[in-house]
């Protein structure tokens, strides 16, 4: 076993002190490892210099605080091993799309995980035929400033779900340009100044991955200029939602909806914040509403619409009937006959095409049939109709 303090100068010939020059074309970024490379190197030059010894120890040092060093390999800090890494996850998807063969738009969703701005550019050039239509880059974890203003330049929308950080750099090549047909970021925590950045886009945003926001954060979005926003919140604090509900119709989007893809309970405080700003509240994964939020809503008088409602008894029917909103309530199978009688008796219209002709009674038939603002499906129709 050598010694740790054997002079090993004759092993130095392949160790050169870092400088400003690339390696392969790539820089060395400025972290804690450069420089300890440039000090270790210093230490191993002035020791030659004065022809005194240099230690195997020392050597070792410089070696591991090389291995450790990161370039700056198109906006992303890298150890040579992570690029290697990169390159070779990424073989099959930069072939696909750089030649064109087996070129398949939704195996590359799952396969490619970094671009570089040049194979951003071919894809888009690719995407060409189909420049309208959807493209999925939800295995991409990262994205340059410079890849992103590639990938905004197609035309159609743009899903970046696996991007869960994004520089304002990158933020503001995505959204502040004429691209209006779609962003889907991913996004898992937002702070004003993104908010603020985000909202300059013109077409609907999808931030799921949202799961909380502050109220200053949501004062910006609810000044957001395309018409449709998309949110992953789990929860909605009153303040919160009185900045969201602030969305509302402007010179370019006379329409505007806001979605909780994730929201599974809503406080009557926080109901009571929207009123007819939002022409459309859509709650997708809300499986109950009790009595006191439904009176929440009664002021609100946009489209008020429920995914995956489900339950609710007869008096929060009834609360429900009494808002000024129409009332989305397809996802239902069936419905009590005394629910069914509130909403009959309201002005507004209560979309109900999801329920079954097996859960209806000929009663139920006979109040849809004489009730112009109950909204059901052809089926269900051409029954009542009979019941008239």
């Amino acid at each position: 076993m050598p010694n740790p303090e054997q002079p090993i100068q004759e092993n130095l010939a392949d160790i050169k002190e870092p400088s400003k020059q690339t390696e392969g074309g790539l820089e060395i970024a400025k972290t804690e490892a450069s420089e300890r490379v440039v000090k270790t190197a210093d230490q191993i030059h002035n020791a030659m210099e004065a022809n005194e010894p240099v230690y195997k120890k020392t050597v070792d040092e410089l070696r591991e605080a090389l291995s450790k060093l990161e370039y700056n390999f198109y906006g992303e800090k890298m150890t040579l091993q992570e690029i290697k890494e990169i390159q070779e996850q990424n073989k099959e998807a930069w072939e696909m799309i750089t030649t064109g063969r087996n070129f398949n738009v939704w195996l590359l969703n799952r396969i490619l995980t970094f671009l570089t701005p040049d194979v951003a550019k071919r894809l888009v050039e690719r995407m060409k035929p189909n420049q309208n239509s959807l493209l999925y880059l939800d295995s991409l974890k990262s994205i340059s400033t410079k890849v992103a203003q590639e990938l905004i330049k197609h035309e159609g929308p743009l899903y970046l779900d696996g991007v869960e950080e994004m520089s304002l750099d990158v933020l503001k090549s995505l959204c502040q340009k004429e691209h209006k047909t779609g962003l889907s970021l991913g996004l898992k925590s937002i702070s004003k100044e993104q908010a603020e950045v985000i909202k300059n886009y013109k077409g609907p945003i999808s931030l799921t991955k949202l799961t909380e926001m502050d109220s200053a954060s949501a004062h910006e979005l609810g000044e957001l200029q395309g018409y449709s926003l998309r949110l992953g919140l789990e929860s909605l604090p009153p303040d919160v939602a009185q900045e969201l509900a602030n969305f509302k119709s402007d010179e370019s989007n006379s329409y505007k909806k806001l979605s909780f893809i994730s929201l599974q309970y809503i406080s009557p405080e926080s109901a009571q914040k929207f009123d007819s700003y939002v022409q459309e509240l859509n709650f997708v994964t809300m499986e109950k509403i009790d009595l006191e939020t439904a009176k929440g809503f009664r002021n609100f008088s946009g489209t008020l619409e429920f995914g995956d409602f489900i339950e609710f008894d007869d008096e929060t029917a009834k609360a429900l009937s009494e808002s000024d909103a129409d009332l989305g309530l397809n996802i239902l199978k069936e419905i009590s006959l005394q629910a069914l009688r509130y909403f009959a008796s309201r002005q507004k219209k209560v979309y109900l095409t999801g329920l079954e002709a097996e859960n209806l009674t000929p009663e139920h038939l006979r109040i849809i049939a004489n009730s112009e603002n109950i909204v059901v499906d052809n089926e269900i129709k051409e029954l009542a109709a009979k019941h008239k």
